[in-house]
C-alpha cells in the first residue's frame, strides 16, 4: 500500500483502519521519509473504495513538523 515514491526510509506503520461499509476503508499511519539518523516520519492517508487501494496521500501540511 506504501509507494516507494514515499517510503525512502523502508519503513511504514499503519495505525488506524476504519471501515464503515464493505469494500470502503480509510487507512492512517506513518512513513520513515529518509534513512539514517536523521529519520523523520510522515504521516499519511490510504482509502480502499468499492475493493480497490487509491495511492497513498500525505496528510496535508504535516510535513512542516518534521523541520528541525
Amino acid at each position: 500500500m506504501i509507494a516507494t515514491a514515499h517510503n525512502h526510509g523502508g519503513y511504514a506503520q499503519v495505525s488506524t483502519v476504519s471501515c464503515p461499509a464493505a469494500g470502503d476503508c480509510a487507512a492512517g499511519g506513518y512513513y520513515l521519509t529518509a534513512p539514517g539518523s536523521s529519520q523523520k516520519y510522515q504521516a499519511f492517508l490510504a482509502t480502499l473504495e468499492g475493493y480497490a487501494w487509491q495511492p497513498v496521500e500525505e496528510v496535508p501540511r504535516t510535513q512542516v513538523l518534521n523541520k528541525a
